[in-house]
């Protein structure tokens, strides 16, 4: 029997022990391999060899790959050791969401910082900090991250695409090819098209009435405001933000029909009220 070190087991090597008995090594008692699906596991095992940014539609579990990377790389972020695993997400509430999902999957000790948190200027605050946490940053000019990102959208704004997020990240790009094995835990939506014409303009159209209504309450409100002379600059606001409410509306209602119009009404109807509050 060879007496050096073999190669390190697979993914799937160790899910095949999480079955067995007796004398295995102990595993953590949080293991997220237990409820993996397949091309979780195969997306990860992609994730541990290159920088790879995985693109799966929302509900695919794109955190739990995550989770599973961070789970197969404990012995390189557990203390005593002194890397660390950062997870950014763009919104405080995610941030919150998705530190909760590794602190329930996972024995990370798991530190939140967002817009929020404390603002430590000091780098001996900073490294404080790293002291406690598992899953948070560390900086090291001495070596480049190892990078894993997850995405929904196939494009991005000001034209930019995959691929240059592929060359900003120095990372590869992946997602499932096998859809059939997506589709027995994602369902897909079905999509129905409905076509219309233009809303006409003739004054037996439906529409007409309408356009004159809402001229009248449009001209209504500005009459009511005008009265109001306490506060200049909100009037001013308030006046243009209804202009530009009626625009949309009348918009709506010439691209997309009456019900379009009721639509963008009922989204709008609390904005509204909190705009006219402050003037009231």
């Amino acid at each position: 029997m060879d007496g050096g070190d073999g190669p390190a087991p697979t993914i799937d090597e160790k899910i095949s022990t999480l079955s067995l008995n007796g004398d295995e090594e102990k595993e953590p008692e949080k293991d997220p391999r237990k409820i993996a699906r397949k091309y979780q596991l195969d997306l990860c095992r992609k994730a541990l060899n290159e920088n790879i940014i995985v693109y799966l539609e929302t509900g695919c579990g794109k955190t739990h790959i995550a989770v599973l990377l961070m789970h197969e790389m404990r012995d390189r972020i557990k203390k005593p050791q002194k890397n660390i695993c950062v997870y950014l997400a763009p919104t405080v509430a995610l941030v919150q969401q998705q530190a909760k999902v590794i602190q329930d999957s996972t024995d990370f000790k798991v530190g939140m910082f967002s817009g929020g948190s404390k603002h430590w200027k000091r780098y001996h605050d900073w490294e404080k900090e790293m002291e406690k946490y598992e899953v948070f940053y560390k900086n090291d000019v001495t070596k480049l991250p190892r990078i894993f990102g997850m995405t929904a959208s196939p494009k991005f704004g000001k034209g930019a695409t995959l691929n240059t997020l592929e060359t900003l990240l120095n990372a590869k790009v992946y997602s499932v090819e096998n859809k059939e094995e997506l589709e027995q835990f994602v369902a897909s939506p079905q999509v129905k098209i409905y076509y219309y014409g233009p809303a006409g303009s003739s004054s037996s159209c439906p529409c007409t009435s309408y356009f004159t209504k809402l001229e009248e309450i449009k001209n209504q409100c500005m009459s009511t405001l005008s009265g109001k002379t306490d506060d200049y600059a909100s009037l001013k606001s308030t006046k243009k933000m209804l202009r530009r409410l009626h625009s949309n509306l009348i918009f709506c209602m010439e691209s997309l029909g009456i019900w379009g119009a009721v639509q963008v009404s009922c989204c709008s109807i609390q904005f509204i009220a909190l705009d006219f509050s402050d003037v009231a």
